[in-house]
């Protein structure tokens, strides 16, 4: 079946979450808006759907997938062994424009971090990716909704044309914002290390978790 897309009623978001939710439990990839492209989501704890979205990326496996929790109070769930320094930007800095590289809890498939231990975590400030997540329940891959080495994409058009036949869902807002993506920050080693510069600035970062290696 080619790709449903629906468009997003800011003032009545819920049918459409909810509908791109049952996609998710079923196994499905649902196309979503973000603050700076659209990303690729799938239930971040199956297997299953985790090598679709390797799949219909054309990504490599040994990239893990980023994810998006909606509320951090649940970092307790799918991350273990955290610093005081990880504990403290989980605090201060999420939600915000920034991913935090965690040692990942047993409740994620191996595929997804591959096979790494550590796991890319958000809690996302836009109320469409946050709104979809509280609504699935859980946590949902995050990576960009682009052909693997190629830009991340911001058009809904051109979405729906290049995933028409691999993604199930794509839920319209309109243009993207476009790059900086996230800040990826990297909370498993000492001190912390920027892993890709992004939207949230250097000094907010050092504000919390200390200086960080140039």
């Amino acid at each position: 079946m080619p790709i449903e897309v629906l468009k997003l009623d800011p003032a009545n978001p819920a049918p459409v979450l909810e509908r791109a939710a049952s996609v998710l439990r079923a196994g499905g990839l649902v196309i979503y808006p973000t603050e700076s492209f659209y990303a690729l989501g799938a239930d971040a704890l199956s297997a299953a759907s985790v090598d679709r979205v390797y799949a219909a990326k054309g990504r490599p496996g040994e990239k893990p997938l980023p994810v998006i929790i909606h509320d951090k109070s649940l970092i307790g769930k799918y991350a273990v062994k955290l610093s005081a320094r990880a504990e403290a930007a989980v605090r201060l800095l999420m939600p915000g424009p920034v991913t935090l590289v965690l040692w990942a809890s047993d409740a994620f498939p191996k595929n997804l971090t591959a096979w790494s231990g550590k796991a890319g975590i958000r809690v996302p400030e836009h109320a469409v990716a946050s709104g979809l997540a509280a609504a699935f329940g859980g946590p949902v891959t995050a990576t960009s909704a682009n052909l693997s080495g190629l830009p991340g994409m911001t058009d809904p058009a051109e979405l729906a044309e290049v995933f028409r036949d691999t993604a199930e869902l794509l839920i319209d807002v309109g243009e993207a914002p476009g790059p900086p993506p996230s800040t990826l920050l990297d909370m498993t080693v000492e001190p912390p290390a920027i892993l890709r510069p992004g939207r949230m600035p250097v000094e907010a970062l050092e504000a919390v978790v200390g200086p960080l290696p140039a």
